[in-house]
This record gives C-alpha cells, sequence and structure tokens, in this order.
C-alpha cells in the first residue's frame, strides 16, 4: 500500500450555508470502550482520547496541523523571561450549563501535575512551580526553569480541563445507540436556540462515531459504511492492507517517537553489551518495513529523530549504516565464543495483531542467522526485550532520554542516567541541550534501546471529508471535521 501524495483534509461546516449532504460525519475510531476516561487513572485508550479532545477541551488544542491554537483559554501570552504562562479563560460553559470560572481550570491543572496522580503526563510538568486562578477568568503557570515546548503539553487530551467529570465542549453528546455515539457542538454560552429550518445546517456539524476492531472498521470504511477510520498502528496494518481500500484514502502521519525494543533487567544473554549490539546490527531493517507494503515508513538507526533541544545532532548507530551483509559478519564476529547454543531464548514483549506476529517472525528470522533464538510473549509478562510504540507528546530530546533511562524494569546505565538528571536539573536550555546531548550518547554506547523505525499510524479517509492533514503527534481534532460537499 502506498501513501498518496494528494492529501485529504477533515474540518468543520463553515458558516457560508447549509451543505447540500445533510447527514452527518460518520467515523470509527479501533479500540474498544468509547466513553470518556479521566487521565488522571492511568494512559488513556484512542476512544478516550478522541473523546477527551471532544467534550473535555484544554486550555489550548492542537489544529488539525499539528499546531498549537487556542481552546479553554481564548489567548495567553509568555513572559521574556519563559517562566510565566499567563492565560486568558474565554467565556464557556460546563456540560450541565454552568460558566467555567478560572479557580476550576487551576484546580484540574494541579490535580494533574501533583505528585500521585496516574496521569502519563505528569512526569514532564517538574518544571512547573505553581498553578493560580487570578480575578477576571486568568490562570497563570508559574515554571522553574523554561520550557520553550509547554504549550503542546497542554494540548493533549491527557491535559483536559474537567469539573468533577465534566468537561466543556467543544462537543456535547447529543444521543448514543447502538455502539454509536452522536456528538453534536455545544452551543456558545448566550446563543439563541436554532430558528425553524435550521436544524439541517446544525446537524452536518454531528459526528456519528463507534469504537470497533480494525478489521470491522476497515471492512464498513470500505463498504462506504463510514467516512473515516482513526487510530491504526503497526498492529492492524495488516487488516487495512487486507480490506484494500483506495491508496488515495490511505493516509500516513509523520509521527515522531519510539519504536524500538528496550533492555530490561535480566539474567538472559541479552544483560550483555555485546549481545545487544549484535542482535541490532542483525535486524534487516529496510526489508522489515517493507513486509508492511508503506512505502513512506522511515526506519531509525538513533534514539533522537531530529536534533530538536539537543546540543548536537542525533547520536547515530554507526554500525547501522553499514551495508547488510558487513552488519551481518560483524554481528557473528561480536558473538563468537559466547556458547549460544545451551541460551535461553531471548523473551520479546510484543502487542497482539497480525502486525505484531509480522514483526517478531522478521525479527526472529534475523536473529537465528546469528545464532539467537527467540520467543514472543505478551506485554504483561516478563520479557528481555519490551517493544516501545509511543508518539513523543512535544518536541525535546528530553522526552526521548527519560523514557528509555531507568525505571519499570529497564536496563540500567549510570552515564545515561547522570545525564539525564543533569538535563532535569538544569538551569537554562544551554545546559539543558548539553546534558541531553551526552545522555543521547550514552543510550546510543550502552545499546540499551535498539531502535527499529519511526511509530506507525494510519488513517482511512474518504474524499468525502476536508480538512484531515498529517501530524507529528498523529492528532486529528474532530472540530475539523467538515463533509466536502
Amino acid at each position: 500500500m502506498k501513501r498518496p501524495h494528494v492529501l485529504f483534509p477533515l474540518a468543520f461546516l463553515s458558516a457560508c450555508g447549509p451543505a447540500e449532504n445533510k447527514d452527518p460525519i460518520t467515523m470509527s475510531i479501533v479500540g474498544k470502550d468509547l466513553a470518556l476516561a479521566n487521565p488522571n487513572k492511568g494512559p488513556l485508550s484512542p476512544p478516550a482520547k478522541l473523546l477527551g479532545n471532544a467534550l473535555a477541551q484544554g486550555l489550548v488544542a492542537f489544529d488539525s496541523n499539528g499546531q498549537v491554537e487556542p481552546a479553554l483559554a481564548e489567548r495567553w501570552i509568555v513572559t521574556s523571561d519563559g517562566l510565566s504562562y499567563i492565560f486568558r479563560i474565554r467565556e464557556a460553559t460546563w456540560s450541565d450549563g454552568r460558566p467555567v470560572a478560572s479557580a476550576e481550570v487551576a484546580q484540574s491543572l494541579r490535580t494533574q501535575m501533583m505528585a500521585g496522580s496516574g496521569n502519563p503526563l505528569r512526569g514532564l510538568f517538574t518544571s512547573v512551580a505553581a498553578v493560580i486562578p487570578m480575578t477576571g477568568q486568568v490562570v497563570e503557570i508559574r515554571l522553574r526553569t523554561p520550557e520553550p515546548n509547554f504549550l503542546q503539553l497542554l494540548a493533549h487530551p491527557e491535559m483536559a480541563v474537567t469539573r468533577s467529570g465534566l468537561g466543556s465542549g467543544p462537543y456535547r453528546v447529543h444521543s448514543r445507540k447502538d455502539n454509536v455515539l452522536r456528538l453534536r457542538l455545544a452551543p456558545e454560552p448566550g446563543e439563541l436556540p436554532p430558528e425553524a429550518g435550521e436544524e439541517a445546517a446544525i446537524q452536518t456539524r454531528d459526528v456519528r462515531i463507534r469504537s470497533e476492531r480494525a478489521a470491522q472498521a476497515a471492512a464498513r470504511f470500505v463498504a462506504t459504511g463510514s467516512q473515516y477510520l482513526s487510530g491504526g498502528t503497526f498492529t492492524d496494518l495488516p487488516i487495512a492492507n487486507a480490506a484494500n481500500p483506495n491508496t488515495t484514502e490511505f493516509e500516513l502521519d509523520p509521527a515522531l517517537g519510539l519504536f524500538g525494543l528496550l533492555a530490561m533487567q535480566s539474567d538472559s544473554i541479552i544483560a550483555d553489551r555485546e549481545v545487544r549490539s549484535a542482535m541490532s546490527m542483525a535486524i534487516e531493517r529496510e526489508s522489515l518495513l517493507q513486509r508492511f507494503g508503506v512505502r513512506d515508513w522511515r526506519t531509525a538507526n538513533s534514539v533522537l529523530p531530529l536534533q530538536m533541544d539537543s546540543a548536537t545532532p542525533p547520536a547515530i548507530i554507526g554500525t547501522l549504516q553499514q551495508p547488510y551483509r558487513e552488519r551481518l559478519l560483524r554481528a557473528r564476529s561480536l558473538l563468537a565464543g559466547k556458547s549460544l547454543e545451551d541460551a535461553a531464548p531471548v523473551r520479546v514483549a510484543l502487542p497482539g495483531g497480525p502486525g505484531a506476529r509480522l514483526l517478531f517472525a522478521k525479527l526472529a528470522a534475523d536473529w537465528r542467522a546469528i545464532g539467537i533464538k527467540a520467543i514472543r510473549v505478551g506485554l504483561t509478562q516478563k520479557a528481555d526485550l519490551r517493544l516501545i510504540d509511543e508518539i513523543a507528546p512535544y518536541s525535546s530530546g528530553l522526552w526521548y532520554v527519560r523514557r528509555l533511562s531507568c525505571g519499570q524494569g529497564a536496563l540500567c546505565s549510570e552515564e545515561v542516567e547522570s545525564a539525564v538528571r543533569e538535563a532535569m536539573s538544569s538551569p537554562d536550555l544551554v545546559s539543558r541541550g548539553a546534558a541531553i546531548a551526552k545522555a543521547d550518547a550514552a543510550l546510543t554506547v550502552s545499546q540499551n534501546f535498539i531502535p527499529l523505525a519511526l511509530p506507525l499510524r494510519w488513517s482511512l479517509v474518504s474524499p468525502e471529508l476536508t480538512g484531515w492533514k498529517p501530524s507529528a503527534f498523529a492528532n486529528h481534532p474532530l472540530r475539523h471535521l467538515r463533509p466536502s460537499k
């Protein structure tokens, strides 16, 4: 399957007149449990993220390009030293009709960022010193150190502002029937009820959503039972290929993040750095990605995909730039005399799905070529190598090196840990950049992480819709969806 060069955007119906098509937009999201979830209790599923964006907006949000735009905050200023963000809260109401107050906004943010919160982004807000509600619907967030990408963090659905489980839109739940949730844009405060004849125009802004397995969603889309399928990953990509949509309907996000194997603390052969290095060299990444049939899926030979805020360009694993046959010979040389015949198979933790089976089959075959046996285990089982497939929540190298440092049973490197601690405590951006570069270099030397590719996120988008655009955060807000006619 090839990703087209022509893009088919998704947005809202403009106010220039009633659309010819009076039906609401119909879409599927891959996953289960289409319900608004509390991000402070743990990671959100794709359906919960979608609803979080729709029913409970944050101070800011991502637009269809992945750029930050106003949401609950109508405007903001950043002080010259970068240590204070001051937000003006627009006139808005909770879903029960009560007006949103700045004190409620501040309390919601504090709960998300406080120690003990299960919010998956909580650890990225350690620079926050205080969240202060002020008069005149103003909220100030004070930082200990500058965070140039702070607004990107606030734009994620995990940072949606809520009160007792209620959100402020931009949508409200209109109805639910047969596992289909119908959302309608919330009226603006003081907005008059629609006049006779305006209901049809309002309905065109509705979105009907169902959460379902990828196979059902792809079949429904191809049969024109929906106009949009969202939430696809590498695990279900073979299902999309089998459904055989038009190549002009397949869209791939240029997502940045981590897709590779993290070494865990273990008494297996992967505790040996030379074994990890040989296993990395033995993987034929270009051939691996070709099996998935996506032309623009990029391989990775470094931890950082871009320099971002690091003081130096990404530290490249030099051996991965060599021709594959040379790498294979070098890998075998590293393993000479290590008595691998009696070693237990390397346990590789992967998610379910046909894409994961395809990935493991290729990895196991490449490692057999250097005498290493592997078995596949589930993500919750004890493993020697564990797949990480995550999109970076903001454009900073600090997220990458922190994600791969000690914690959750990962193999530790004191050089990496020291550099990460230095980056987190750096008083300015220059010293932080130098510490990120040091941690990146140490991770490359340790070979604790085996990079494979960039994360893969795909969608099926009908030409009947406009407004969909590729996003580095794979975030496609419903408020920018619109029928093309």
